[in-house]
């Protein structure tokens, strides 16, 4: 029987798998430990999690000689080093919706900095229009990404967390409004009611129309400013990619019967 490894480092499967394989293929020559024959864990791949294991534990005692306890240094190591080495970064100016419940008011009322659920693409200057879920139902506030995110192996939602500075309040942009108006009626968020958002990005389309409900004044004094887009159908109403494909194109490829 395979020598189980006498302790386990908490490994969570899917956050940020994709980068953290990535840069260890990209750094495959120079550390032994990395010489793996997978390229991911996935969520029922105990044996692998198993080697995984192994490996960084050994790494971590080849490194940090006489340390007793390097689990902290070897989740630092995996999430804030190796995850973030190949995370897609796009040099364009990025807008992200995250939600609030009504138990978090205080934090966005008061806070000028806080620590929010991100998502692993933000990149510091990015804008973050807050959704109050309950009473009011409405776009309310609008902060700065203030840092990197960081993945919290222990955070629960998808595990991303993101320093935000307090840019300024909005006039409410209630989520009923949204649902009438011809541009933001279509955005996968509000087709969803908020249902299971987390940290979503914000089509420069979708953007320029929260805009359009900003008074003039405050927008110069927020220095908020059009984005330009492009006329190229139905996609710019998409946050992704892969919700473009959800919502438009795997529909599609089932009506043709492929």
């Amino acid at each position: 029987m395979k020598k189980k490894p006498d302790r386990f480092l908490y490994y969570r499967v899917s956050a940020l798998e994709n980068e953290i394989f990535d840069s260890m293929a990209y750094f495959y020559d120079l550390v032994p430990e990395f010489r793996l024959p997978f390229d991911r864990v996935g969520r029922k791949g105990v044996e692998r999690y198993l080697q995984l294991n192994d490996a960084l534990l050994q790494l971590a005692r080849r490194v940090w000689p006489g340390q007793k306890n390097n689990f902290g240094r070897l989740l630092y190591f995996l999430y804030a080093g190796l995850g973030r080495l190949f995370v897609a970064r796009e040099d364009i100016r990025r807008y992200w919706v995250v939600t609030c419940g009504e138990e978090n008011y205080g934090v966005i009322d008061r806070e000028a900095r806080t620590v929010w659920s991100g998502h692993k693409e933000m990149c510091p200057g990015d804008l973050i229009f807050v959704h109050r879920t309950a009473p009011r139902k409405a776009i309310t506030d609008l902060y700065r990404v203030a840092g990197n995110p960081f993945l919290d192996p222990y955070w629960g939602w998808d595990g991303f967390k993101v320093q935000m500075e307090r840019v300024g309040q909005l006039p409410d942009i209630p989520f009923s409004d949204m649902r009438q108006d011809p541009v933001l009626k279509e955005w996968g968020v509000i087709r969803r009611q908020f249902q299971g958002v987390i940290a979503e990005p914000v089509p420069h389309r979708v953007y320029n129309q929260l805009l359009e409900r900003v008074p003039l004044d405050l927008r110069a004094r927020l220095g908020l400013e059009p984005e330009a887009v492009a006329v190229t159908g139905s996609a710019r109403l998409f946050g992704s990619e892969a919700e473009f494909e959800e919502q438009v194109v795997e529909p599609l490829l089932r009506k043709l019967g492929l």
